[in-house]
C-alpha cells in the first residue's frame, strides 16, 4: 500500500529537477518556487514501502504545514485545495505498486489534472520509462517531470509529442513547461446552432461548411492558439439541431471535448467540470411593445363611460322637462313614451337645431334653447377629441410586471433546454407566478417563433441575446419587443461551458477565456457575430410590421360606429311598437 502526505495552507507547486547531481529536492523546490508560486505541496509514497530519505528531508526542511495521508483516505481536494498544487511522488520501480499510487493521486486530484508532479526513482529503464509516461498520459496528467536520484538527471513529459521524454539540461526553464502546445491534438465539438452562441451554414461560393458565433469563434481561436485540430462529433454531423442538454450531457459523458454553448454554471464533480463562468447576465421574459391601438376602438375611448353617463343624465333631465312642459304649459295628456325615446330632446343633444313654436311659454322655450347649447358644446367636444385619437391614436397598455403577464391573453414560451433550470428554481423566484402559463417548446420551434417577433407571445431570454435583438430592433421605425425589469426572474445567471471530467484543455481555456475578457475580444466577437447572422438573414433586417402613419378609412374601422347605428335604429324600431301597441290598447 502506499502513504500519502498533503502540504496544506499555502500551496507548493514543484516544478523540476536539474540533471546536476549536486541538486537534491529540497533545493530543486526552491527553484520551481522561484519560476511560479505554489500554495501546497503533497507529498505521496507507498505505505509498504522502505523509506523514502529524499522525501522526508523535504518534510523535515518544509516551512509550510503538512497533512499526511494513509491508503485509506480519500478525499477531493478541490473542495478544499482549489489553489495551485503540486504533488511530490517517490514511486518504488515496481509496476504493480506504482500503479497503486497512480489510481490513488486520479482519485484526490479529481478535475485537477492542471497540477505539476515530481516523480522521484532511484533509476529507470527504458520500459520504466515508457510506462511511467503512458501512465500520466492515460491519467491526463500534463505536467510531469521524472527525477532520477541516482544520477541526479530530470526528465520531462512531452505529453502530447511522439517523444515521451525530453532531457532537462542545467540552464532548463522552465521546469515544467506551461505553455500549451497539442500538436493538432483531435477535440470533438458539435455547435449549439443558436443565435448568438454558435450556428453552421453553407458557404454559398465554396460549398464548403462554416461556422460563425461568439462561441464559436472564441473556441476557434482558442484552437488555434494552442494548436487543436477542431473536428464535429461524426455520429452527429447530420443532426439539424442539438440542444442545449444534450451538448451538456453529450460533454460530461467523454462523447465531445470541446462543445460550442454555454450551459448553466454548475460546480465541478466526479462526472464533468465546469469552466469559469464566462456569461454573466440577466434571465427575464421579454413582452410585445405597446401599440397603437385600432382605428375601430378610437370609438369606442370616445363614447366613454364619463361620456355616457352625461348623455343619459341630460337626456333623462330634459326628457322629464318636456313632458312637464306639455302637461304644464300646454295642457297635455302625460306621455311617459316621451322619456323612453324623444325625438327633439335626442336632436338637441346632437347640437341640431329644435323648433321653437311661438306660443310655447318663455320657460318652455329657454329648456330648448339650453338644451341646444349643451348638445352643441358636447358634439363639438366630442368631435374634437374624435378626430385628436384618429389623428394621434394612443397606445395600448402594456404587460410590466409578472401579475400582469398572468392576466394577459400573451403565451409565455420557454425552450425544453430551460425546462431543465426552470425546474430547479424555488417557488419563492416571481416566475412561479406565470409557471401555469409557460409553454415549453423544441428548440428549433422556439427559435422560429422569437424569431418572427411575434406580438401575441412572451418568450424567454437572457442579456446577452436580448442585445441582438435589441440591434435587429433599432432598424424599425418601432421596436417590437420589449424589455421590462419588473419582468427579470434571475437578475444573475452564470453561464460556463461544460467539460468532461478532467479535462486536460481545462487549465489553459480557464486562462483563455480570462485574457478575451480583459483585452474585449468578447465584444468584438459579438459585433461579427451580429454582422454575420445578418448577412445569413438570421437576424431579419425588414420590419415585420411596417408602421403606418395614415391609411383610408375601411369597413373594419367603423364597424363600432355600424353597431351603433344599429342599435339606435333598433331602440327607435322598438319605441315605435310599444308607442303603437300603447296607442291602440288606449283607443280600445
Amino acid at each position: 500500500m502506499w502513504q500519502a502526505e498533503v502540504v496544506t495552507g499555502v500551496l507548493w507547486l514543484l516544478l523540476g529537477c536539474t540533471p546536476n547531481l549536486a541538486y537534491t529536492p529540497n533545493e530543486v523546490l526552491q527553484r520551481s518556487y522561484g519560476e511560479k508560486r505554489f500554495e501546497t505541496l503533497l507529498l505521496l509514497r507507498h505505505r509498504r514501502q522502505l523509506q523514502c530519505s529524499q522525501m522526508e528531508e523535504v518534510a523535515a526542511a518544509a516551512t509550510w504545514p503538512l497533512l499526511r495521508l494513509n491508503s485509506d483516505a480519500n478525499f477531493y481536494l478541490q473542495q478544499s485545495q482549489n489553489t495551485e498544487m503540486l504533488a511530490l511522488i517517490c514511486l518504488t520501480g515496481s509496476g504493480q505498486l506504482d500503479e497503486e499510487m497512480w489510481q490513488a493521486l486520479a482519485s484526490n486530484l479529481s478535475n485537477m489534472r492542471h497540477i505539476r508532479l515530481l516523480l522521484l526513482l532511484q533509476r529507470a529503464t527504458d520500459r520504466q520509462f515508457h510506462d511511467i509516461a503512458n501512465t500520466a498520459r492515460q491519467q491526463l496528467f500534463p505536467h510531469v517531470v521524472l527525477l532520477l536520484l541516482e544520477s541526479g538527471k530530470a526528465y520531462q513529459l512531452q505529453p502530447y509529442e511522439d517523444t515521451d521524454w525530453l532531457l532537462l539540461q542545467s540552464n532548463s526553464s522552465p521546469i515544467f513547461a506551461r505553455q500549451y502546445n497539442y500538436h493538432q491534438r483531435v477535440a470533438r465539438t458539435l455547435p449549439e446552432e443558436q443565435v448568438p452562441s454558435a450556428l453552421s451554414y453553407t458557404d454559398w461560393r465554396t460549398g464548403k461548411t462554416r461556422l460563425t458565433g461568439t462561441m464559436t469563434m472564441m473556441l476557434m481561436e482558442f484552437a488555434r492558439v494552442h494548436n487543436i485540430s477542431l473536428q464535429w462529433e461524426e455520429q452527429l454531423k447530420t443532426v439539424e439541431r442539438i440542444s442545449m442538454i444534450l451538448l451538456r450531457n453529450m460533454t460530461l459523458n467523454g462523447t465531445l471535448d470541446l462543445p460550442m454553448t454555454l450551459c448553466g454554471y454548475e460546480l465541478s464533480t466526479d462526472e464533468g467540470a465546469f469552466t469559469y463562468p464566462y456569461d454573466i447576465s440577466e434571465w427575464f421574459i421579454i413582452v410585445p411593445c405597446a401599440q397603437e391601438i385600432a382605428t375601430a376602438k378610437v370609438y369606442l375611448m370616445v363614447v366613454s363611460r364619463n361620456m355616457l353617463i352625461v348623455l343619459l343624465a341630460s337626456y333623462y333631465i330634459f326628457a322629464l322637462l318636456d313632458t312637464c312642459f306639455g302637461w304644464l304649459l300646454l295642457d297635455r295628456q302625460v306621455d311617459w313614451t316621451n322619456l323612453y325615446f324623444n325625438e327633439r330632446i335626442i336632436s338637441g343633444l346632437i347640437g341640431q337645431s329644435s323648433r321653437l313654436k311661438a306660443h310655447e311659454r318663455n320657460s318652455s322655450r329657454l329648456a330648448h334653447a339650453q338644451l341646444f347649447l349643451l348638445g352643441l358644446i358636447l358634439s363639438t367636444l366630442v368631435a374634437v377629441h374624435l378626430k385628436t385619437l384618429l389623428t394621434k391614436r394612443p397606445m395600448e397598455r402594456m404587460v410590466t410586471n409578472f401579475v400582469e403577464l398572468r392576466d394577459s391573453h400573451l403565451d409565455i414560451h420557454f425552450t425544453e433546454d430551460e425546462h431543465f433550470y426552470v425546474n430547479m428554481m424555488s417557488n419563492l423566484t416571481p416566475l412561479h407566478i406565470v409557471k401555469s402559463k409557460i409553454v415549453f417548446l423544441e428548440a428549433r420551434e422556439f427559435e422560429r417563433m422569437r424569431k418572427s417577433l411575434s406580438k401575441s407571445k412572451a418568450f424567454s431570454m437572457t442579456e446577452t441575446i436580448w442585445e441582438f435583438y435589441k440591434q435587429q430592433q433599432k432598424l424599425f421605425k418601432r421596436p417590437v419587443l420589449c424589455y421590462q425589469p419588473d419582468l427579470v426572474f434571475r437578475s444573475k445567471i452564470l453561464a460556463s461551458m461544460p467539460l468532461p471530467a478532467n479535462s486536460i484543455y481545462a487549465e489553459p481555456l480557464h486562462q483563455f477565456m480570462i485574457q478575451v475578457k480583459d483585452t474585449g475580444l468578447v465584444m468584438y466577437w459579438r459585433e461579427q457575430s451580429l454582422r454575420d447572422f445578418m448577412a445569413l438573414d438570421e437576424i431579419s433586417l425588414k420590419d415585420p410590421y411596417p408602421y403606418e402613419p395614415f391609411h383610408d378609412f375601411k369597413v373594419n374601422d367603423l364597424i363600432y360606429v355600424w353597431l351603433g347605428w344599429a342599435s339606435a335604429l333598433l331602440l327607435a324600431f322598438v319605441t315605435f311598437l310599444f308607442e303603437l301597441l300603447i296607442h291602440r290598447l288606449t283607443k280600445k
